[in-house]
């Protein structure tokens, strides 16, 4: 998931956040590791969009986190994000093959 800065206003905005895009990532790891905390994703088929929602159920109701709208990647955006997560992990393995002699 990749969020810019310049659509992530629009997603504060939206949602009625209190973090500055500078933070995000830490609210965004904090509220996905918080064991009280649901992930949903619900997938609307063939439209190739879908919902990513955090929720934290109470006894009274859900409260809602975070709820972003997520589209299928294309081919030429999966590709280099691949090509460089694979070159990653070879690097790692390399690395610890290397240590290990």
């Amino acid at each position: 998931m990749e969020i810019h800065e310049d659509s992530y206003h629009s997603l504060k905005s939206s949602q009625s956040l209190l973090v500055d895009f500078d933070d995000f990532p830490t609210f965004l790891t904090s509220v996905l590791t918080d064991s009280k905390n649901q992930c949903r994703l619900s997938d609307d088929g063939e439209s190739g969009t879908g919902l990513f929602t955090v929720v934290e159920p109470s006894v009274y109701r859900e409260l809602q986190h975070l709820c972003v709208e997520m589209v299928r990647p294309t081919d030429e955006t999966v590709r280099p994000y691949m090509s460089l997560r694979i070159n990653e992990l070879l690097w790692r393995v390399r690395s610890e093959a290397y240590l290990r002699r």
